[in-house]
């Protein structure tokens, strides 16, 4: 009989929480779109504020470059930049170029970027703004249908001032 009293107590504190269940109705598609942004956000909240100052100064984070995924504790990528490799854990530095494939070069391109042919149809490309996000760039040139490959020059050999590029 005690085992049985025992038993059934356990279970009922466990069972018991001081926290309010949070009941949410949904009814419709955009409502569930606005419940799951507004958890994320309140969880991406609550994580940013327990980081201490140094934890955020060590964040990561990632980007896919040249097909290959990298990490890097800038968010914002400028010439000199570095980066880190997630398949090789190499380091490299953001050189402030990039190199595309062309068959035909679009005439626009060149308001924006200093053009210097390196071989057959192969170009480098360096933004005459050299202070933007260059991998908002990265994105803009790989999204025109004109280049058949995008790459983002990265140096591997390494960590020197961004100046010498």
């Amino acid at each position: 009989m005690q085992k049985r009293i025992l038993v059934s107590l356990i279970v009922t504190l466990g069972a018991c929480s001081t926290e309010k269940p949070d009941t949410v109705s949904i009814e419709s598609q955009d409502d569930m779109k606005q419940v799951s942004t507004l958890a994320l956000s309140s969880t991406e909240n609550r994580e940013e504020a327990s980081l201490s100052p140094q934890e955020k100064s060590n964040s990561k984070y990632s980007y896919e470059l040249n097909g290959v995924k990298f990490s890097s504790n800038d968010r914002v990528l400028k010439k000199g930049s570095v980066v880190q490799s997630l398949s090789e854990s190499a380091f490299g530095l953001i050189r402030g170029s990039f190199v595309v494939i062309a068959s035909q070069f679009p005439k626009g391109v060149t308001e924006h970027y200093e053009v210097n042919e390196i071989a057959t149809s192969t170009y480098r490309l360096i933004p005459l703004e050299g202070s933007g996000d260059f991998y908002k760039l990265y994105q803009a040139l790989r999204k025109n249908d004109a280049f058949s490959r995008v790459e983002i020059e990265i140096d591997y050999s390494g960590k020197q001032t961004s100046d010498s590029f």
